[in-house]
């Protein structure tokens, strides 16, 4: 699956964004396509996916492509072009960016500003990462969300409303002085800390006269936002606030958009207005497992699932790394199936940082019960907010990884052999316990909680976990992890 942000320079036949096709074409490319009729293609393999004649455009673009099981699918802007049926296949090839890595001549020719890679289906998480990515870089708007047609508040004789729609209007303002108003009522309220976006289409008599754009609390009332679109030459209008969004900060309780203006004897006209809510903040409902084994760790209950978006800023911890946020205020949490059958054979590393000093915590993960001493916790906090332990068997704080200070970003890992388990802080070893012969019982493990409870408050940036003993290759793998973490 990929997401490409890119703005061409030209709708020219034959350029290639991204390409990674071997020798015999088989591989992933995407293109504006070399059919002369504007068209973006998509495909895996020998399947072609095309978009509509003319949808390459030199404006700033998203594209996504989603390569499923049994289908190649391709979206602009989040609307889906064309999808064929289309089987996955294995490549090994290495990409390139801009140019077609099979023949020459066939180069890119504009700006890309990101592009994102996965190796998994992102399909149930396509709308969450399109809405990142739109907020973020203020691409396009497709939402309206007004519960009724404009009207003319403050000096309504003033104006002559015509063409009212959700979608727009054309206003006649007299020679009256003083504030006039034309008035959007929200669906919803705005409450503070949220963020909208607004665009429109925009055409006026007088380009010296300016229309102010802002939601306020209620018509006539006082705003409630520092932004504004300030309207004044005829043209397209967008988003506005700080340089990190492209979106309206709401600073007190919203109900309505207003159009507003003390300008006199001009008219003006406001189409294709849109406006949306901004999904500012994204949340794991899947964390998907790297191995192909497909032991996801998923959390169907929206209030529960724990963040990888803050504001629009992909949350990384204390090392500028991606990681995903927990919050015991919101009981954030994931479950997994059961991976450990038996604790004698089990090996381990999360890569964690913990934000606060609170007790009775459960960081990383968690499988077994204490009801049959089949405890494998990874890592457990205690009576001691900044004392980490490895749980096992007949004890949740079995091995100690030593005093941690709070915002500090470290790999604890448990690695067993033969006779006995070891657990290593930062790739150092802290200690070793007795293998034990346990089956575990329970049906699924936590991630961020023990059965709901011990909830964590932090990031964690990765979980690795296998029913191999991994002793002997312990120094290479901590040695690997604290390397590329930089801890």
């Amino acid at each position: 699956m990929s997401f490409i942000v890119h703005k061409p320079d030209d709708t020219d036949e034959n350029q290639y964004l991204i390409d990674n096709r071997d020798a015999t074409s088989d591989g992933m490319r995407i293109m504006q396509r070399s059919d002369a009729d504007g068209n973006y293609r998509f495909s895996m393999d020998s399947t072609n996916v095309n978009s509509a004649s003319g949808s390459v455009t030199t404006n700033e673009t998203l594209l996504t492509a989603i390569q499923s099981s049994t289908a190649a699918t391709l979206f602009k802007n989040a609307v889906q072009q064309a999808t064929a049926a289309d089987d996955a296949i294995s490549v090994t090839a290495a990409f390139r960016i801009g140019a077609n890595r099979v023949s020459t001549g066939t180069y890119f020719d504009g700006t890309m500003k990101e592009i994102i890679l996965f190796t998994s289906d992102q399909t149930d998480n396509r709308f969450k990462i399109e809405s990142n990515i739109n907020n973020y870089y203020g691409l396009y708007n497709d939402e309206n969300e007004f519960s009724g047609n404009p009207t003319a508040e403050v000096t309504p004789s003033a104006i002559t409303l015509t063409n009212e729609s959700k979608t727009g209007f054309t206003a006649v303002i007299d020679a009256t002085s003083g504030t006039k108003q034309v008035v959007f009522p929200f669906v919803n309220d705005l409450v503070s800390g949220d963020d909208y976006f607004v665009s429109f289409d925009y055409t006026t008599s007088n380009s010296s006269k300016t229309v102010s754009v802002k939601p306020f609390q209620s018509a006539g009332g006082s705003n409630a936002s520092n932004d504004t679109i300030s309207a004044t030459s005829t043209g397209f209008y967008r988003g506005t606030g700080d340089a990190s969004h492209n979106g309206f900060d709401v600073n007190a309780i919203a109900t309505v958009l207003v159009f507003q203006t003390t300008g006199t004897s001009f008219n003006f006209t406001v189409s294709n207005l849109k406006v949306s809510r901004i999904a500012r903040n994204g949340f794991v409902e899947t964390w998907y497992d790297q191995s192909g084994s497909g032991n996801n760790a998923t959390q169907t209950t929206a209030s529960k699932q724990p963040k990888i978006v803050s504001s629009g800023t992909i949350i990384k911890n204390v090392k500028g790394f991606p990681s995903v946020k927990f919050e015991s205020a919101n009981s954030t949490q994931l479950d997994i199936g059961k991976i450990i059958d038996n604790i004698n054979s089990a090996s381990a590393y999360v890569v964690q940082q913990k934000d606060t000093g609170d007790t009775s915590r459960l960081a990383g993960f968690a499988q077994g019960t204490s009801s049959n001493n089949s405890r494998f916790y990874l890592t457990f906090y205690g009576s001691n907010g900044s004392l980490p332990n490895f749980g096992y068997n007949d004890e949740p704080d079995k091995i100690s990884f030593g005093t941690t200070a709070t915002g500090t970003c470290n790999m604890y890992s448990a690695f067993s052999g033969d006779t006995n388990i070891e657990a290593f802080k930062n790739g150092s070893s802290v200690g070793t316990t007795a293998l034990v012969d346990q089956a575990n019982t329970t049906t699924n493990s936590k991630i961020g909680a023990i059965s709901s409870s011990f909830l964590f408050d932090g990031n964690i940036s990765e979980i690795f976990i296998t029913t191999k003993k991994l002793q002997d290759d312990a120094a290479t793998i901590n040695s690997d992890v604290t390397s590329y973490y930089n801890l």
